[in-house]
């Protein structure tokens, strides 16, 4: 049995299908979140995930605002939650929804959904699993920091790791690009090197945080990451525009 984890597919269930057929019967694989809005195929792919019993989805800041702008509109309002969600592409979900006739049976199920797991590997490393990356040590924090934060990947750059040297954070929310364009940007006030990146997984505050989030929806590219050996096993479709 190997253990992977993934993150922010996007609708992109033809990547989802890819890392079906990879995966053997007794695999396990955590989806850190936001299989939902943007891409193509968010409701058709996020069924076909809570399907298959080797997926584990967590909460992604995606699958919140689904939740609850779904209970909105449900309960006939439509000022608080619909507006943001539309905002971040909740209108293809939305569509999506309203058009499958078990719709409104099934997106209750992101309700309850868990924003952060652990797993111990074989090297007897703890694996903190959550969508946006944060980590306190000692403490739970906030699901509104496990959902959204996008604050503590620059302090993790500009002072390092804080937490114990055998917990590694694994997550996604931030696209990549974007988080090494950050870390760029501030490199010469900290004087840090940002590091160096290619494809698939990024790695930062000293090898202690990783990020998956590779924009599949729009590079076409996803990262599996075996969670016990580290390799990493790169999935990819066509690119999409827009």
């Amino acid at each position: 049995m190997s253990v992977y984890a993934t993150a922010d597919l996007h609708g992109r269930l033809d990547l989802f299908r890819l890392m079906q057929s990879y995966l053997k019967k007794d695999d396990i694989l955590y989806i850190i979140g936001d299989v939902i809005d943007r891409g193509p195929d968010s409701w058709r792919l996020f069924k076909e995930v809570m399907k298959d019993s080797r997926c584990k989805l967590l909460k992604g800041n995606h699958e919140d605002m689904c939740f609850r702008a779904m209970n909105d509109v449900r309960y006939g309002n439509y000022q608080d939650y619909i507006p943001d969600w539309f905002n971040n592409d909740g209108n293809i979900t939305f569509d999506q929804i309203l058009a499958d006739e078990h719709g409104f049976s099934i997106y209750p199920l992101m309700g309850s959904l868990i924003t952060q797991t652990e797993y111990i590997n074989k090297d007897n490393i703890k694996i903190i699993l959550n969508h946006s990356g944060f980590y306190q040590n000692e403490s739970f924090p906030r699901e509104y920091d496990l959902l959204w934060d996008r604050i503590q990947y620059k302090t993790d750059f500009a002072k390092g790791w804080r937490g114990p040297e055998d917990v590694i954070v694994v997550h996604g929310h931030t696209p990549i690009p974007l988080m090494i364009e950050d870390m760029q940007e501030t490199a010469w006030l900290y004087q840090r090197e940002v590091p160096k990146y290619d494809c698939g997984a990024f790695w930062y505050a000293n090898n202690h945080k990783i990020n998956l989030d590779t924009g599949a929806c729009w590079t076409g590219i996803a990262v599996m990451l075996d969670l016990d050996t580290f390799d990493e096993h790169i999935f990819q479709g066509e690119p999409m525009n827009g």
